[in-house]
């Protein structure tokens, strides 16, 4: 497998979202109950090889959107690790985009600031 193919793999959309890969496996990480991620390990070794051999990003701030009001899990300031692999932008133009958040209705806006082995993770409500 080709060092870009796995992350590519792991993002693929199945036809029932919540039996892809990275539904299942996103559950697992944000478990609180650490054991649950044992079957894991060994994917999530090969897998962190792979994204540790791409290119890093410098720090910056980049943004993640829902089209659900999480208000009530997450305050605004709040800082926690952001355990589960989720696609972000570097442009809120993109959130705004009908594909994705839009511009109405009920959102929940991420700002996560990045670092080479480590992210920080800001709630900004929508």
């Amino acid at each position: 497998m080709k060092k870009n193919h796995l992350p590519w793999n792991y993002t693929m959309e199945w036809d029932v979202p919540s039996e892809s890969l990275y539904s299942i496996l996103n559950c697992a990480l944000r478990d609180a109950d650490r054991q649950n991620l044992r079957p894991w390990y060994r994917y999530l070794k090969l897998f962190l090889t792979a994204l540790y051999k791409l290119p890093s990003i410098p720090h910056q701030t980049v943004w993640r959107g829902v089209r659900e009001d999480l208000s009530d899990e997450y305050c605004v300031g709040d800082e926690r690790a952001w355990w589960a692999l989720s696609s972000c932008t570097t442009s809120l133009k993109v959130l705004e985009s009908s594909i994705y958040c839009g511009k109405s209705d009920t959102r929940t806006l991420f700002s996560i600031e990045s670092f080479p082995g480590k992210i920080q993770l800001k709630t900004n409500l929508c």
